[in-house]
């Protein structure tokens, strides 16, 4: 920072460098690090930061950030839509001794999964987020759980995160000409079950 640069500090008490925009962040390294303890931090900082500090906390200048939050959505839509009930790892997840029988590490991942999309959510209420989220590669594919995922209630609250976060960029969406490429299929598919 140069010589008479003013930064607003985070007004949660904790250091600047949270939102630090470095490639450097130890919020983006935590994440990437692999390290169970590390990742729950740093989701658990994220999310408060997107929460009580949303209208400064901004996804593009915080490089790697939103593929980061973006791996673990993405494995839970690819390990669980779009796969016939009994072949993914929920195993037709519908009664509560199925939801208690998940093993701990899928349970890990998915916690992160859902985390990870109530930071998502959270940025994507600010204008410029949800603009820069539009232009990520994985937005639509994620948003494609809204479709593939099994409607079950371990799902629900993922699925409720899709719907947030597609109602929020759905102004800053470019539709195709073709209509087995839109993105609105999957939603309108889901509110007529």
């Amino acid at each position: 920072m140069s010589q008479g640069q003013y930064r607003t500090p985070v007004a949660d008490g904790h250091e600047q460098w949270y939102i630090d925009e470095s490639p450097k962040n130890r919020m983006v390294l935590a994440l990437l690090s692999g390290i169970d303890e590390e990742i729950s931090w740093s989701l658990f900082r994220l999310g408060h930061l997107s929460y009580q500090h949303g209208h400064r906390f901004f996804l593009k200048p915080l490089f790697g950030l939103t593929d980061a939050l973006m791996e673990w959505p993405m494995w839970w839509v690819n390990e669980n839509g779009g796969l016939p009930q009994g072949n993914n790892l929920l195993e037709g997840a519908g009664s509560l001794t199925e939801v208690w029988a998940i093993s701990p590490d899928v349970e890990k991942k998915r916690k992160h999964a859902l985390e990870s999309l109530l930071i998502l959510r959270n940025a994507s209420l600010e204008t410029a987020n949800a603009a820069y989220l539009v232009g990520n590669r994985r937005t639509v594919p994620i948003l494609t759980g809204l479709k593939t995922l099994p409607h079950t209630p371990l799902n629900a609250e993922f699925i409720g995160y899709l719907a947030e976060i597609f109602h929020a960029i759905a102004g800053h969406l470019v539709l195709p000409n073709s209509k087995k490429d839109r993105p609105t299929i999957p939603l309108k598919e889901i509110t007529e079950l």
